[in-house]
């Protein structure tokens, strides 16, 4: 019972370190956006999803895709501004 107990306690660990330095590896290779800066990192499900805003408030997605090790634009949301046209 003991060498249960002793073995848990060892695996338990190194699975969830080792889970969370391969997700931070991926967050290290977000990309930069001139004008844009990194809000939030999200996960999703299995998807890995970074957002981004600028000063006048429109924000980007991005999607980590697992196959390529990349980053692709998922989403351009502009915020609205009432403008006065006459």
């Amino acid at each position: 019972m003991n060498k249960i107990l002793i073995i848990t306690t060892i695996v338990i660990p190194v699975l969830f370190f080792g889970g969370c330095a391969a997700e931070s590896e991926n967050i290290t290779n977000l990309p930069e956006i001139e004008g844009f800066k990194m809000n939030k990192v999200y996960r999703l499900n299995q998807n890995l999803l970074a957002s981004y805003t600028d000063p006048a408030g429109n924000r980007v997605l991005f999607k980590f895709n697992d196959s390529t090790a990349t980053w692709k634009r998922t989403m351009f949301k502009t915020k609205k501004t009432s403008g006065n046209d006459g």
